[in-house]
């Protein structure tokens, strides 16, 4: 029996590449003419332009005598796009905010900047979020921002949002990212400090600030627009971005959002300045206001605009020239509960950095769940559970690997206690299998984790090390001498499989090899049927004859299975 399944990416959010294996327990601002050129409106974007981006570069930052080091414009960052991406001509008014969401922040009893077409102020980072989500909702898109709940003051204020995640790849609408917001603002240009800006009599033709402003904000595109068709990119209400405010990259970067994490304030960048600020405050390179932003603040300078468009390959910014690329994935006791079909389970997982490869682990029950990071080993590869949830097996190095590893066992549930270590000169890919009439429990691991194409692997060997209570009894049984069947013993006994880079079974009363998922089901030609990863073969005793895989795509040819080519562990 052959089954496929898309690949299921909305479970678990860490940052980092991640493993896992589990074990069950039983409407719009006004819109108005702009001169530029290829940044158009777009009527599937009502109330925005388009801002044609793919392809170019801008000098993210400041470097001039009027930088502030304190601010972070420093140093000039080259910022790239490979997306296009569309931006709010106005700022948010009080009337759309309204519209959306049904609550009015801006109160009867503000004597100035109360009416339809002033920006909306007093609103926080949160409260623009979830007026994007709001927003998205309402024009049938997909949410940008996901959450498990929020706190919400008495004052009817967020306070905070549990579990946060926001989801680039979605075309919902969001606040502009802060390299978005200042590609938009200088119009495409490096120039410091915008085209608009050059001194203060061109900037009061288009930006309210503290000279012309009477200390009050003003109607949304009551000025001139920048040549993208922008208005009050500079002054009237600072605007949230989406970014965690932190230092720019001393190189370059492509496809920016941000710090990866917050600094101590808390801060989520603001740009553009206000009416309350002076002149220097406009600058599109300038980060916060007078004093740090927290994402919880309110004031009645601060507002925002939405964005829409997918981030492809999205990366953080760091203060050297080391790029990370995002892979946040999201738990929650819902989700865990709809795909495993109970809400009792424990699951284990690798958190993969640059350096580091950490045991995490999950534990879900009743509706609620713990999470767990064991940090004092870190080149940590292919954690299982064991079938009575205590224990957790792994190696140090990973499939298509030889060479010497080393196979661990730990407590699931203690941080505390110390893992401990086979003592087999090498041993690769650990899987727990139980026996059905003795009921003993036992790990199987191979010597080494070369390609099973390779000559030498027919001499490499699997064996067979009983464990009672976690730890080992006895001396390793070689299971067979004839190849490294790292991927487990159905239930009987009768099979044992291996993947990387074919899909090998053995059956263990005949001696017999197979190899599965051959042409035509892998889209591939009848001589290349190899290329498969992380086999993992069924532990459940109701069908002993089933294996699970990742294959490596059939981007050229038509699978038999999934009557399309796919990509690279697109399936399960």
């Amino acid at each position: 029996m052959l089954a496929v399944v898309k690949s299921l990416k909305a479970l678990f959010y860490f940052t980092g590449i991640m493993v896992l294996t589990c074990t069950m327990f039983f409407l719009c601002a006004p819109d108005k003419p702009s001169t530029g050129s290829n940044n158009s409106l777009n009527s599937d974007y009502p109330g925005m332009r388009k801002i044609s981006s793919a392809g170019k570069s801008f000098l993210q930052g400041a470097n001039d005598s009027l930088a502030s080091v304190a601010d972070w414009e420093k140093p000039l960052m080259t910022c790239s796009f490979t997306y296009n991406y569309w931006i709010d001509t106005v700022e948010v008014t009080q009337k759309e905010y309204f519209e959306v969401t049904g609550k009015t922040p801006v109160s009867d009893t503000v004597k100035n900047g109360k009416g339809d077409n002033y920006p909306v102020f007093y609103v926080n980072w949160y409260d623009a979020i979830l007026f994007c989500n709001a927003k998205s909702k309402a024009a049938d898109l997909d949410t940008v921002y996901s959450y498990f709940s929020k706190d919400t003051l008495s004052t009817g204020l967020i306070n905070s949002i549990t579990g946060l995640i926001i989801h680039y790849d979605r075309n919902g609408y969001r606040l502009p990212t802060e390299a978005e917001w200042e590609y938009a603002a200088r119009e495409g240009s490096s120039s410091i400090p915008s085209p608009h800006l050059a001194n203060i009599s061109q900037a009061e033709l288009s930006a309210w600030f503290d000279l012309n402003s009477s200390n009050t904000v003003h109607p949304v595109a009551a000025l001139s627009s920048n040549s993208f068709g922008l208005y009050d990119m500079a002054g009237n209400v600072y605007e949230w971005t989406d970014d965690w405010k932190g230092p720019y990259s001393d190189g370059s970067i492509t496809n920016s959002i941000g710090a990866q994490n917050p600094d101590s304030y808390y801060e989520r960048t603001i740009k553009g300045g206000s009416f309350k600020h002076c002149f220097l405050y406009l600058r599109p390179s300038r980060r916060s206001g007078t004093y740090q932003i927290a994402l919880t603040v309110v004031a009645d300078f601060l507002g925002f605009r939405c964005a829409r468009g997918i981030i492809p390959d999205a990366v953080y910014c760091t203060a050297d020239t080391a790029s990370v690329v995002t892979n946040q994935w999201v738990v929650t006791s819902d989700t865990l509960n709809s795909f495993l079909g109970t809400s009792h389970a424990k699951v284990v997982f690798e958190n993969v950095t640059s350096t580091r490869r950490t045991l995490c682990t999950i534990e879900l029950s009743h509706g609620s769940y713990s999470t767990k990071e064991f940090t004092d080993i870190t080149n940590v590869n292919v954690p299982v559970i064991s079938p009575n949830g205590k224990f957790i097996a792994f190696c140090d190095r990973g499939e298509g690997l030889s060479g010497n590893a080393h196979v661990y066992i730990r407590y699931f549930d203690s941080l505390k206690a110390s893992s401990w270590k086979l003592a087999a000169d090498s041993a690769f890919v650990p899987r727990w299998w139980v026996d059905t009439i003795s009921k003993d429990t036992f790990i199987v691991y191979s010597n080494s984790c070369i390609d099973n194409q390779n000559s030498a692997w027919s001499s490499t060997k699997t064996f067979l090390q009983k464990i009672s209570g976690g730890m080992p009894v006895g001396d390793p049984a070689v299971l067979t001498g004839n190849g490294s069947f790292h991927d487990g013993i159905s239930p009987g006994g009768q099979y044992i499989a291996t993947g990387y880079t074919r899909c090998m079974m053995r059956n263990m009363t005949t001696g017999v090899y197979n190899q599965l998922f051959v042409y035509p089901y892998n889209g591939k030609n009848a001589t290349g049927s190899s290329q498969v990863c992380n086999v993992s073969i069924s532990n459940d005793p109701e069908h002993p004859d089933r294996c699970l895989f990742l294959d490596f795509g059939s981007q050229n040819q038509t699978s038999s299975l999934t009557l399309s080519s796919y990509g690279v562990h697109e399936y399960l």
